[in-house]
């Protein structure tokens, strides 16, 4: 993984996009002058508490007046619809949001931070208006919220305080105490994980759960390795394999809208029987395929493997992901697409550096941080996109960066988000190399996915961009 992690917190879990916002004022996005922009031209087993529902007041009908959708904001580059750029924005005091489904996201606010309550919003994707509301204890900074996959059950996690909420109405169902450290969910096949590290512990211990209650572990065992955030590490069950995720790392693309959504690469793999680690799941980063795991060490080999972990072939490489289903292998200046199943090179391309990857259609886009920024001089950055097929390079383009960027995929174009001062400016760039559009925020306002839609987040207001 690259060393340079994105300044600001942006942290995606289990479909979840959650924004840390400094304080601000409640300022639209604002239309600037291309002439005057440098940018190119156009063209755990912890002691649980039995269920109850203390420390939740519970959910209340919504009542609060629903905003009209924002008048036009202008992008920097001509080329959207005549349609208006906001379709709504409503008040987040605390500039959370996280996606639930296709359809809805959780919002998290203060109501009373002496006190350590907060309200959990559940709003509809579509206009932003409440399904219900929710007060609980916990502080908004700490929250966390996530689906259980197979059920009606929202994850509120906020510390040591665990709730498993009712989706459709609000209700706290169950509470646990936990770790201060940890993380709760499931996996794509409904089997539920608790990860919780002690202050005195190194690494952290993951439990496969028999029941809803994180004390309840089928097994526990303790990690050879650190994610980046215990919080916001994910779970995920293929074959007879746990992987651990790091649910945001600084370098690969997380899909747009997925009901599940996880990192590429895996920090580990454990036996999903009891817990042991095969000694080709140590030191090295991990992928998974149909019929294939593939692993790749820091020594740069890249070894493709059976269900068994049995050595099928090798490969030079740093990292490996399976992007859309494509095996796709790198070095800090190459990039290759392999068949996970035999190794065979389907392409390789050369590039300036390659760091972030992510699929749009039938294109790979590659960003890199070229040049990093020096005091107040912005830095240099170049996205390549390759032709998934042949990997033939389509275009080129240059972008002023601050900072690292964060990279989403549109529909049929790259989003790349990079801090511009106290700003934050948006690229969308079509894989033909044209910058449809930009934006550029006024002081501390972060771009986010979630649920499929893109989303402009301050402190105290979440506008949904078309």
């Amino acid at each position: 993984m690259s060393a340079l992690k994105r300044q600001h917190a942006i942290a995606i879990c289990g479909a979840a996009v959650v924004i840390g916002l400094a304080a601000v004022s409640a300022t639209a996005l604002l239309p600037r002058d291309p002439a005057n922009d440098a940018g190119p031209a156009p063209g755990s087993t912890s002691t649980a508490s039995s269920p109850s529902s203390a420390g939740s007041t519970g959910p209340t009908a919504p009542s609060a007046p629903q905003p009209d959708p924002l008048p036009s904001l202008a992008p920097e580059v001509a080329g959207l619809a005549s349609d208006p750029t906001a379709d709504w924005s409503i008040d987040a005091e605390a500039g959370f949001v996280y996606a639930i489904d296709d359809d809805h996201l959780a919002t998290v606010g203060f109501i009373d931070p002496n006190a350590g309550t907060v309200e959990i919003r559940l709003v509809t994707v579509a206009d932003g208006k409440d399904v219900w509301r929710s007060e609980l204890k916990g502080d908004a900074f700490q929250v966390r919220i996530r689906p259980l996959t197979g059920t009606d059950l929202l994850v509120v996690h906020s510390d040591t305080l665990l709730y498993l909420v009712d989706r459709t109405d609000g209700s706290v169902k169950e509470t646990y105490t936990t770790e201060f450290d940890s993380w709760y969910g499931s996996a794509s096949d409904g089997s539920l994980w608790y990860l919780a590290r002690k202050d005195d512990e190194q690494y952290p211990r993951l439990s496969k759960l028999r029941s809803h209650d994180p004390a309840d572990a089928a097994w526990t065992t303790e990690l050879a390795t650190m994610p980046f955030m215990v919080t916001d590490t994910m779970v995920d069950v293929h074959g007879g394999h746990a992987f651990v995720t790091e649910a945001s790392t600084d370098n690969v693309f997380r899909p747009s809208s997925n009901t599940l959504q996880r990192s590429p690469e895996a920090i580990v793999a454990l036996a999903l029987i009891d817990g042991t680690m095969p000694d080709w799941s140590d030191g090295v980063s991990l992928t998974w395929f149909d019929d294939a795991i593939v692993t790749a060490s820091e020594g740069g080999t890249v070894t493709g493997r059976g269900e068994d972990g049995a050595t099928r072939w090798e490969a030079t490489g740093q990292r490996a992901l399976n992007l859309n289903g494509a095996l796709i292998v790198s070095t800090p200046t190459s990039v290759s697409r392999l068949d996970p199943a035999t190794g065979a090179v389907i392409w390789e391309a050369e590039v300036p550096q390659a760091e972030q990857f992510a699929v749009i259609g039938g294109d790979l886009a590659v960003a890199a941080y070229v040049e990093q920024s020096m005091g107040e001089s912005p830095g240099a950055g170049l996205v390549t996109f390759l032709d998934l097929t042949t990997g033939q390079t389509r275009s080129e383009v240059e972008v002023v960066l601050q900072t690292f960027p964060a990279i989403w995929r549109g529909e049929d174009q790259l989003l790349l988000s990079t801090r511009q001062g106290e700003a934050e400016k948006l690229w969308a760039i079509s894989p033909d190399g044209k910058v449809n559009y930009t934006y550029t925020t006024e002081e501390e306002m972060f771009f986010a996915d979630a649920a499929g839609s893109l989303f402009a987040i301050s402190k105290e207001t979440i506008t949904r961009l078309r």
